[in-house]
């Protein structure tokens, strides 16, 4: 038997300090779409050292 622990983060008020910054006017922002090794390499490099499964 493996003990598993679940984690779950929850956000009570908003957050505090300043807002972020307005972007730039023409400012784009892009999502990226890896492709599946590209996003199992990152998921890995991330997650291995916390053993995400």
């Amino acid at each position: 038997m493996v003990d598993l622990l679940v984690t779950y983060m929850e956000m009570t008020a908003p957050p505090s300090g300043e807002p972020p910054a307005v972007p730039l006017p023409g400012a784009a922002v892009r999502r990226e779409m890896p492709d599946f090794p590209n996003y199992l390499d990152l998921y890995r490099a991330v997650g291995g050292p916390v053993q995400w499964d």
